[in-house]
């Protein structure tokens, strides 16, 4: 099976997100301490270029971009944002708020669908036609692009 790699800016220790797990948004950690990371290439910029994290100011995003860029790999368990698709798979060994936890052996699958339900979507919006192929909805160019915020992953240890 092919390895996916993950993305995070900043390091890989688990961090205490308390404040942030007490409020109640599409982005609230599933739980108080772990990492936010992307699913490589599918990196989502306002998500964690808006604030250098400990001090509250504004990010030099190109300076913060490349130094703290970190590429790995991860075999275990994981939240995701894709709580309908995961039922669809009989999928899912726990729900939190707008997460669900899978194992990473079964994330490509569930990616998989996750981006043909994306293009279908694309599709409709834009009244594109059945002859038309969107090969990569979350990047520009035919049809437009979807976002990626809900691509992000948590993971509570690693």
């Amino acid at each position: 099976m092919k390895q996916i790699k993950f993305v995070r800016f900043g390091g890989l220790s688990p961090v205490n997100h308390k404040e942030f797990y007490k409020q109640d948004s599409f982005h609230s950690p599933p739980c108080k301490k772990g990492i936010y990371a992307f699913i490589f290439p599918y990196i989502e910029d306002f998500l964690w270029a808006w604030k250098v994290p400990g001090d509250g100011t504004t990010c030099t995003y190109n300076k913060y971009h490349k130094e703290n860029r970190k590429e790995f790999t991860y075999k275990g368990e994981l939240w995701v944002h894709w709580i309908n698709e995961a039922r669809k798979l009989g999928l899912g060994l726990e729900y939190k708020k707008d997460w669900v936890k899978i194992h990473t052996s079964n994330l490509l699958e569930l990616f998989k669908l996750i981006k043909q339900e994306d293009r279908v979507q694309l599709k409709e919006k834009y009244n594109i036609g059945a002859h038309e192929n969107i090969h990569d909805p979350y990047k520009r160019g035919l049809g437009g692009f979807m976002s990626k915020d809900h691509l992000e992953v948590f993971i509570e240890r690693i």
